[in-house]
């Protein structure tokens, strides 16, 4: 969005990362790709003609992609649908020859052996799947990382005990195991709870990051 009503750091303050999990680069087990170094290989040598789905213009999906295109030096064609459900179905069909998703979206399709997973968006292999290798060992981009991710904030101004209140208590229920376990078996994500201090600096990190991932991608929503 180009203009919004708010300052982010001045606006609010960060108390606590709750997740975060890696997306997921997949392709269909039809579409002739058999690796993260085949999809690259593909992509250079077939330019423009490699389709890829997001959910949308923007979206984490999109600017990780177009992250990947600027530092590889690919030309591939962007594909945004109306949602997950849409962008999947497409690399299912074969309009779209690959994607990026959360694990939890993707997991079911691959044990049915309709897809197949490249490569992790972030620096470290994911427990549920070791196998998968990361974009960084793939590649060699050492600092490509878009995870996906979740935090809790609230309003400036909150008194400082308040929000070391609330980190606290959210990080005493996060890692209880039975907490921690179900979360990681439901939806694929680590519960990563963090002082505010460090929850603040994630955030300035991701403003940094995704601000020249728009620039670079060119991005626009109306």
């Amino acid at each position: 969005m180009q203009t919004v009503n708010y300052d982010f750091m001045r606006d609010f303050t960060p108390v606590t990362m709750i997740f975060t999990n890696g997306l997921i680069f997949f392709t269909s087990t039809n579409s002739g790709i058999n690796s993260f170094q085949d999809l690259i290989t593909q992509a250079k040598a077939r330019p423009g003609q490699i389709n890829y789905a997001t959910p949308g213009i923007g979206s984490p999906h999109h600017l990780a992609i177009e992250s990947l295109k600027a530092s590889l030096g690919l030309d591939l064609k962007h594909i945004p649908y109306r949602g997950a459900a849409e962008q999947v179905e497409s690399v299912l069909r074969g309009d779209t020859q690959f994607s990026v998703v959360s694990l939890s979206a993707v997991m079911p399709l691959a044990k049915a052996g309709k897809v197949r997973m490249l490569a992790v968006s972030i620096p470290t292999r994911l427990k549920q799947v070791p196998d998968v290798p990361t974009v960084a060992e793939v590649t060699g981009l050492s600092d490509y990382s878009f995870p996906g991710q979740q935090a809790f904030v609230v309003k400036a101004g909150t008194p400082q005990a308040i929000v070391d209140k609330l980190a606290a208590a959210i990080r005493k229920v996060a890692l209880l195991p039975e907490v921690y376990n179900k979360v990681l078996e439901t939806t694929a994500s680590e519960l990563t709870p963090t002082t505010p201090e460090q929850t603040a600096d994630f955030i300035r990190g991701d403003i940094k990051k995704f601000t020249n991932a728009v620039k670079i991608s060119g991005a626009k929503v109306q």
